[in-house]
């Protein structure tokens, strides 16, 4: 449990690590680039990466169920980025939950893909170290021993 409650704070403290870092990013690469231009980047390119390192980051670290707390760990820096305070229409809340959605997807799924390869990788090398074994070798030391060839 203390685990799982120290990876949510890791992921909410590195999303706004690595959003403070691509400000600066975005910063250095602002110059003759329009407004607009520099707000697609950011919705498009930017958000999604730090959702897709956060959900990868907590799915090597994991021991289980890293999807969700990808996203609980997503959650403050989704609240911070889209602000409950967008417009009070109806449309205007389904566009704010969609682009929430769709970062909390993109962690989790980051995450179980970080996690499934990790957990592959640690039972391979586990095999490595166990001598491979096919049926016959094991069938024929019980065989030799039984009661019926020793007579």
């Amino acid at each position: 449990m203390l685990r799982r409650v120290l990876l949510v704070v890791m992921a909410t403290v590195a999303s706004y690590v690595l959003t403070a870092c691509s400000g600066y990013i975005l910063y250095t690469m602002s110059e003759g680039r329009s407004e607009a231009h520099l707000s697609l980047m950011v919705r498009f390119l930017f958000n999604p990466l730090i959702a897709l390192a956060v959900g990868v980051l907590v799915g090597l670290l994991s021991s289980d169920h890293p999807a969700l707390t990808s996203v609980v760990g997503l959650t403050p820096w989704a609240l911070m980025l889209r602000g409950p305070g967008r417009g009070g229409s109806v449309s205007g809340l389904r566009a704010w939950l969609g682009g929430m959605l769709v970062y909390f997807a993109l962690g989790a799924v980051a995450a179980a893909f970080a996690w499934g390869s990790s957990v592959t990788n640690r039972q391979t090398d586990l095999d490595v170290e166990k001598p491979a074994r096919d049926r016959a070798t094991v069938l024929i030391p019980l065989w030799t021993y039984s009661p019926i060839a020793l007579a």
